[in-house]
């Protein structure tokens, strides 16, 4: 896959103005020079500007002036300074290790330098500014960039900013913006600026200063201060100009991160903070603009892992692009496991035997030339199970929320909860284990995210149904009861009981189990109250003061055939013997098989009553038939059949030219 090539350059435009399209940044540094005439101080004064390579002479404009106003913006001096020097800014070698040739001009770099001014020792200082117009069109980060200028400044300090403020000179910078940086790839640049004083240094982003119009492009003097910054295009924006990708150190001024990925070209404007015994005495403002093309480079980064706490299996990848023929050596970190533990792939996995924390390594290279390597520390700690109860149901009433997670490493240590209640922002908790009440009934989505101390996290989602009414569940809700029997009632759910009739025998009515005994049918009926959230339920007991059983017929079947026994009764449990050879005794209508005649006897009973009957089986062998030998007779001839049996009735087919077919013994 391609990537963008970004190189610290300017804006070309090709347009017909000799004015516009020609500035690619800039800086401003000043020198103290020492004492001048009366009460002054003299100061060297220089700008550097970056142009496009082909700035027309029209462009490279000579002289200019330098507008110097006083801190209370004030213009007090406008000198004219000619060009001292103009050459241009070249790559003159190919980046082996990045696609692409990098061989080209990059800048045209032109110097004017005001040798000498003397400016009276104020205690506010002053503000040095040039402007100049324009920025190419399509700038990513600036909206109608076409018509937007720049401003150039520096500040020189005054005497009671800090002791000696007055005498220093700005930083100065190298002029070696040639860094080449792809696009959607890490890259590093720096912005690194000396101090000759010893001064301390720090460095952010800042807004880029507009100034300077197609129609007046070199206004001369300046424009008096403060000056406008320049429409960044959201998401940018003077502190993140290529986006939150990309940072710039504090301490050393390196710019770095991962590129947009997008082509095009970004402004940026760097701010310099020179501190003295702690004090910030100035302020050095340095601006370029980056242009993105395609390239890719060699990198090997890798993005910090979570915590891996599902399994000992990690998958590894580099995180940036690399060139066409790139090779991968993968170090895991476990030297114990000898040959498994590298891999030349580019995207390998590896099994880890144990659980713990392991020092990875990616070393990459591009035909024997370039290498880079980058490490990463891989926390392996399976074995995370995320989840909670809920107990209670009604809308009206709290819910308590119960952690269940269990984890096998380290110690759960961070809960957040989100009720799903849509009707509030404030559905949320980080207790462990918390209670909610909702503001009406429905189904809601509850999410548990926990993380424990070896760095793992996980969520835990579940529907909960909140009902209008508690929920009661009933083991059953129509039973049968023998007269003078006792059966315990089985009602669950969350809050008080209570039973109903109370006239009719019932012990432990305000439970959810109590016992009855009614002496009739009797339908009881149970409440549950739930702080306040009430439902209602019922169960029948009826009861008998007997049982009905009658037993099938009498039957008679072949020896060892099967026959299914049957009764009709209002039991609610049965019991045949003898039960050998019985499939189950245990039910209304079981199967036997049996070779000799048997009783078999039932017992049905609804608790204390019973009744009983019986089925008588009779067996015979089965029957045996034998027609006699086989005859052999004249055409027309007659013969005798000589048939035995041993049954109680035969029949012969076919009849036709029987002369008896009820005989044993038909001619």
């Amino acid at each position: 896959m391609k990537r963008f090539l970004i190189v610290i350059t300017t804006f070309f435009f090709l347009g017909a103005s000799s004015y516009a399209a020609h500035i690619k940044g800039g800086f401003f540094t000043y020198e103290y020079l020492g004492p001048g005439s009366a009460n002054n101080l003299r100061y060297k004064i220089t700008l550097t500007v970056y142009m496009i390579c082909g700035a027309s002479t029209a462009q490279v404009s000579d002289p200019i002036t330098f507008s110097i106003f006083n801190r209370s913006n004030l213009l007090i001096a406008n000198p004219t300074v000619s060009k001292t020097n103009e050459y241009q800014l070249s790559k003159t070698y190919d980046e082996p290790c990045i696609s692409g040739d990098q061989r080209i001009c990059y800048y045209k770099i032109v110097v004017y330098q005001l040798s000498s001014i003397e400016l009276p020792a104020t205690p506010d200082g002053y503000f040095i500014s040039y402007q100049r117009c324009c920025r190419i069109a399509g700038i990513i980060n600036v909206a109608g960039s076409g018509n937007v200028g720049n401003t150039f400044t520096a500040t020189i300090p005054g005497t009671t900013v800090a002791p000696g403020a007055e005498t220093n000179s700005s930083p100065t910078f190298l002029v070696n913006d040639t860094a080449v940086v792809c696009r959607n790839s890490y890259f590093q640049y720096s912005f690194q600026a000396n101090d000759i004083d010893g001064d301390s240094l720090s460095y952010s982003f800042c807004d880029a200063y507009t100034g300077g119009t197609t129609g007046v492009p070199a206004p001369n003097p300046a424009a008096n201060p403060p000056y406008s910054t320049i429409p960044y295009i959201s998401p940018y924006s003077g502190g993140q100009p290529m986006g939150s990708g990309v940072t710039i150190n504090p301490i050393t001024g390196i710019i770095s991160g991962i590129a947009p990925d997008v082509q095009g070209t970004f402004v940026l404007c760097v701010c310099i903070n020179e501190y003295r015994n702690g004090v910030l005495i100035n302020i050095t403002r340095k601006e370029l603009h980056v242009d993105v093309s395609d390239c890719d480079p060699l990198n090997a980064q890798l993005a910090p892992k979570p915590t891996t706490c599902d399994g000992f299996t990690v998958n590894f990848a580099n995180d940036v692009g690399n060139p066409a023929g790139t090779t991968f050596h993968w170090t895991f970190g476990e030297p114990l496991t000898g040959s498994a533990d590298t891999s030349f792939l580019e995207t390998p996995s590896h099994t880890y035997n144990l659980a713990g924390t392991y020092n990875v390594r990616l070393r990459v290279s591009l035909a024997g030339l370039c290498i880079d390597s980058t490490d990463l520390v891989v926390n392996v700690f399976p074995g995370f199970f995320p989840g909670f109860n809920t107990t209670g149901s009604c809308f009206t009433n709290p819910i308590l929320f119960t952690d269940t997670t269990r984890t096998i490493y380290g110690v759960v240590d961070t809960w957040s909860w989100n009720f799903g209640d849509p009707g509030t922002l404030a559905d949320t908790s980080h207790l462990q284990n918390p209670q909610w009440t909702y503001a009406s009934a429905g189904t809601k989505t509850v999410t548990l995210r926990v993380t424990n101390s070896k760095g793992c996290t996980n969520t835990a989602t579940y529907d909960l149904n909140v009902l209008d009414k508690p929920l009661i569940s009933l083991a059953f809700k129509d039973t049968l009861i023998c007269r003078n029997d006792v059966i315990q009632l089985n009602a669950g759910g969350t809050g008080v009981f209570s039973w109903t009739p109370v006239s009719v025998i019932i012990s432990n009515p305000n439970s959810g189990t109590p016992t009855v005994a009614p002496l009739n049918t009797t339908r009881y009926y149970v409440n549950l109250n739930d702080n306040g959230c009430i439902n209602r339920d019922s169960v029948d007991v009826r009861v008998v003061n007997g049982v009905s059983l009658r037993a099938s017929n009498d039957t008679t079947i072949c020896q060892g055939d099967a026959i299914q026994l049957n009764a009709i009764s209002d039991g609610l449990t049965y019991t045949w013997t003898p039960t050998i050879n019985l499939n189950n005794p245990n039910i209304i209508n079981p199967i036997a098989i049996t070779n000799t005649t048997t009783t078999y006897s039932v017992i049905a009973s609804i608790g204390s009553c019973s009744a009983v009957d019986a089925v008588v089986v009779t067996t015979v062998p089965y029957p045996i038939a034998n027609a006699g030998a086989d005859p052999t007779i004249c055409f027309n001839g007659s013969a005798q059949l000589n048939a035995t049996i041993i049954g109680n009735r035969f029949t012969w087919t076919p009849t036709s030219y029987l002369n008896n077919p009820n005989s044993l013994n038909p001619l």
